[in-house]
């Protein structure tokens, strides 16, 4: 039996993603009107707050594993990074966007965390970057196909990366960029 844990009174928009964090007490939800909610798991399933800095569809979430932070992705070309104890931006990635065929990408960004160095991953069509979070620096860009990404993941010892596109997975060794 499916239970019907948040309201969808405060988005004002399809929801396109949401994160469960690791200790299970909160979801947080990225809608197509740009909002972020933060809700405590069910039984209760309450409103605890919004945060705001989106001006695009919410496509990717990540909690860190301590459950403290939330990476977001965006149709905005903005990869933030949020605090889960109040509704502040610690800090924002903002990325160039390639061509592909002459024409510019959508700037649609999958994200994760790599916590124990530091590190997040954002991809998109045409650009996987792995990005230092404490100083906001690109540490590499891994070459892209011409497709959309569906996917990011990055392994538990944070070592290799999972990229997924219509039809393929690949691996990533994340230190050589091979």
């Amino acid at each position: 039996e499916m239970m019907n844990w948040f309201p969808l009174s405060e988005h004002t928009q399809s929801i396109g993603s949401i994160a469960v964090a690791p200790d299970d007490s909160t979801v947080v939800s990225g809608a197509w009107d740009g909002s972020m909610i933060l809700w405590d798991t069910p039984p209760i399933g309450a409103f605890i707050r919004a945060f705001v800095g989106h001006r695009a569809p919410v496509i990717s979430l990540a909690y860190s594993r301590d459950g403290r932070h939330v990476l977001s992705g965006s149709k905005d070309g903005v990869v933030r990074l949020w605090d889960i104890g109040g509704p502040t931006q610690i800090d924002r990635f903002e990325i160039e966007h390639p061509l592909v065929n002459r024409r510019p990408i959508d700037p649609l960004h999958n994200v994760a965390i790599d916590e124990q160095r530091h590190r997040a991953l954002s991809g998109t069509a045409g650009a996987i970057i792995l990005w230092n979070l404490d100083t906001g620096e690109v540490i590499r860009r891994f070459p892209a196909p011409d497709v959309r990404l569906s996917s990011v993941a990055i392994s538990p010892d944070g070592q290799t990366a999972l990229t997924a596109d219509i039809g393929d997975i690949s691996l990533w060794d994340l230190e050589t960029g091979n």
